[in-house]
């Protein structure tokens, strides 16, 4: 008798407690509670070991985001992505959308939540981790040149032989390979839906 009644005074009192809170609160204060407060006992993403990112690109220039819509903006002069040496030539080869098209490909690895091991929390993760990026343009377009004045190319020398010079093409296809410092900061206020903001930061 003792035993159950031990039992009874366990399983009730919890949930006394428990309708207690529920009752305590406002139909405005469970709304809320709902919404702002669904990660409560979500588990935090400590480390993730690799992360595979796969896109297109397009140049813009300096003023890419100054202007809409941001993919067709207009390349000027102080936009150029390269500079000749010779004032003779226009660079206008990749005014077109098109000519600016690339794609990049980017693997991020030992991403790892910090913050977690200094005050424990699960309301927001913020992961640091390395990352390499490797970018590539799909057009090749050739160098601007004019009529009598090409592009020239200096034949080897061989023995016993001058050197000689021929008419060609160079052609801009920029490639780079980066090494980043990426950070992202997620949250979820759903359980089918986790929210990130990306940051990357290195050198190529």
């Amino acid at each position: 008798m003792k035993a159950l009644i031990l039992n009874i005074i366990i399983w009730i009192i919890p949930l006394a407690f428990i309708q207690g809170n529920t009752w305590g609160k406002s139909s405005l204060d469970v709304i809320k509670y709902s919404i702002f407060n669904r990660m409560t006992f979500r588990q935090p993403v400590v480390f993730t070991p690799f992360d595979v990112k796969v896109g297109y690109l397009y140049y813009g220039g300096k003023n890419y985001w100054s202007k809409s819509p941001y993919n067709s903006s207009d390349i000027t002069v102080t936009d150029l992505p390269v500079l000749l040496d010779s004032t003779q030539y226009q660079f206008n080869i990749i005014e077109k959308t098109f000519d600016r098209q690339g794609f990049f490909i980017e693997l991020d690895v030992l991403r790892t939540n910090l913050t977690h091991f200094i005050f424990h929390q699960n309301y927001v993760d913020l992961q640091m981790g390395l990352g390499v990026q490797m970018t590539n343009y799909f057009s090749n377009p050739p160098l601007p040149s004019e009529e009598g004045r090409e592009w020239l190319e200096n034949t080897a020398l061989l023995q016993g032989e001058e050197a000689t010079t021929k008419e060609t093409n160079y052609y801009f296809n920029p490639r780079a390979v980066g090494i980043n410092l990426n950070t992202s900061l997620g949250w979820q206020f759903s359980r089918k839906r986790l929210s990130y903001i990306y940051h990357s930061l290195g050198i190529s």
